[in-house]
């Protein structure tokens, strides 16, 4: 990858790691009333869905690893078979994942604005991406 792509990459990931706060900070931010549901229904139906296919993201590694061996073991190919549409259907769903992780939090920062201020203020190394060691 070369320079000027990385420091495109990295301005973008600023600008949506920043971006949101800065619009939560704004001064006289109303939040957004969703017709129909209601803003907690809204919320919880984004953030279920993310954590739906987070969980399916973090078992199925699990559940190839064990399809490729019980295909190894009794040479079956189904099995092998069933690993690879799992795997597939895999990199799908992470890309849903984070679809859906950011639309949490752009939801969030829409009808609770206070809130979402208040939480980025108090965590904001789980924000910005902190790692321990790094």
């Amino acid at each position: 990858m070369k320079t000027w792509q990385r420091s495109l990459m990295a301005a973008f990931a600023l600008l949506a790691l920043f971006g949101g706060v800065a619009y939560a900070q704004a001064p006289g931010a109303s939040p957004v009333e969703f017709p129909y549901t209601g803003n907690r229904t809204a919320v919880w139906i984004v953030a279920q869905l993310h954590i739906l296919f987070a969980g399916f993201i973090l078992g199925a590694p699990i559940f190839v690893v064990i399809s490729e061996w019980l295909g190894y073991r009794k040479q079956d190919p189904r099995y092998d078979r069933l690993a690879k549409e799992v795997t597939k259907v895999t990199v799908i769903l992470y890309s849903m994942t984070a679809l859906t992780g950011g639309l949490f939090i752009f939801v969030l920062l829409a009808t609770y604005p206070q809130f979402t201020t208040w939480l980025i203020n108090h965590f904001y190394l789980l924000f910005a991406g902190y790692r321990r060691g790094l």
